[in-house]
């Protein structure tokens, strides 16, 4: 059974309805990438999953007010949260990386509304030194029927003719970047794309926000700039001091830009495996308000003890407008009930 069919079988059980009163929580922190155009072009569902529509933005937001949902900050949460003031049932909007789009498509739209949102800026974005190999890599994979490469002698010889080997082979590359550490991640980069791609920074001048574009969004009163570490590391592969620096001057370097204070951040990636204890101290450490996870799951009250490290739900760009009602009925109960496992508080 394919997840649509799950979904509108849910929808229509006592389980999706009772569920959402055990696992919606207070409220829930919404987690995209980029709001940009559907072209119709042939994609993976991978990054098309980061990808929702100006439209669809417009709608999920529609939902919200329909359910007279309170929009509100991070800012208003890490106070509502420590102060135990959480009254209404909220939503707070992020974004992650710092795509381009976020300024052309999603910032009008939540200035429409008078909404509130973050944007968590992997520094490397604005500085134009980001490698976007993802989105390198998909590119790659729908031109081509094998990919061939060599890492520390060790030859890849990955089958990719099929879209459904595409998706495979997209997955068997991203665990291999994702586990390489500081020394290691450029030389894996350059070995994987060397036969492919002239300039691996090729994407990033047109995908990502500049400074001058994060200077005028902070200046605004309903954009809040979080941190998202410097190069979008996985830090659990990094040494102490290595996570610290990440961390560290990536909330430096955007308060000396943007001339103030940086409270939030964003862990890359976001998975149990990618960051873990050592990280949650550290941001609490070095003054952060609140820091984000992609654990799957809503916001409670008891999450002022976890205040960074703090899930967040998925906006799925696959999904359809069509749907949407009945994915984020989903979204507030039964998914996070069965993605982990009946426990309601997760950090």
């Amino acid at each position: 059974m394919n997840t649509d069919k799950i979904l509108n079988v849910l929808a229509k059980t006592r389980l999706d309805y009772v569920s959402k009163y055990f696992y919606s929580g207070q409220g829930h922190i919404l987690m995209l990438h980029r709001v940009l155009e559907d072209k119709g072009d042939l994609r993976l569902k991978v990054n098309k999953s980061m990808e929702i529509t100006p439209e669809y933005l417009e709608k999920l937001i529609q939902f919200f007010i329909h359910k007279k949902y309170n929009f509100i900050s991070l800012d208003n949460l890490y106070s509502d949260l420590v102060n135990n003031n959480i009254k209404n049932k909220f939503v707070v909007f992020t974004l992650d990386d710092g795509y381009i789009d976020n300024y052309t498509f999603a910032f009008p739209i939540f200035k429409k509304y008078n909404i509130p949102f973050t944007i968590y800026v992997s520094n490397s974005f604005p500085n134009n030194t980001a490698i976007i190999w993802w989105y390198l890599l998909e590119d790659i994979l729908l031109k081509n029927k094998a990919l061939h490469f060599t890492i520390n002698n060790t030859d890849y010889n990955l089958c990719c003719n099929t879209i459904q080997e595409k998706e495979i082979c997209f997955r068997q590359v991203h665990q291999i970047i994702v586990s390489k550490d500081q020394n290691t991640y450029i030389p894996a980069l350059e070995s994987i794309f060397k036969n492919y791609v002239n300039n691996l920074y090729s994407l990033t001048n047109s995908m990502a926000l500049s400074w001058e574009n994060l200077i005028e969004l902070s200046n605004n009163k309903l954009v809040t700039i979080g941190s998202h570490t410097v190069n979008h590391l996985c830090l659990t592969n990094l040494t102490e001091e290595e996570m610290k620096s990440e961390i560290l001057n990536s909330k430096t370097e955007l308060e000396r830009n943007l001339g103030k204070e940086i409270y939030h951040l964003a862990y890359p990636y976001g998975y149990k495996q990618y960051v873990g204890e050592r990280e949650f101290v550290f941001t609490e450490q070095a003054g952060f308000k609140t820091a984000t996870t992609t654990l799957f799951a809503n916001v409670f009250t008891q999450h002022h003890k976890h205040i960074c490290r703090l899930p967040r739900i998925h906006i799925n760009g696959n999904a359809t407008i069509g749907h949407l009602h009945r994915d984020m009925s989903f979204a507030m109960g039964a998914a996070p009930m069965i993605i982990n496992k009946f426990k309601r508080i997760v950090y």
